[in-house]
């Protein structure tokens, strides 16, 4: 299971601690598409117009971890 501690240990590993917020949602955006580009999500867009994301088959079959 994720929770708080292991987004902040991800965070500061990968020095996305340092990033201003808006830096950091262009570099979440990309990994997002990177993703996307590789068939291990797919992006929806919900009844209230926000974008939401879950694996795709070919991911849970790969059980890629992310």
């Amino acid at each position: 299971m994720i929770n708080d501690d292991k987004i902040r240990a991800f965070m500061k590993r990968s020095g996305w601690d340092q990033l201003s917020e808006e830096e950091l949602v262009d570099v979440v955006s990309k990994e997002l598409d990177g993703l996307i580009e590789q068939g291990l999500i797919e992006r929806l867009v919900g009844e209230d117009g926000e974008f939401y994301y879950r694996t795709t088959k070919q991911a849970r079959q790969q059980r890629k971890p992310f």
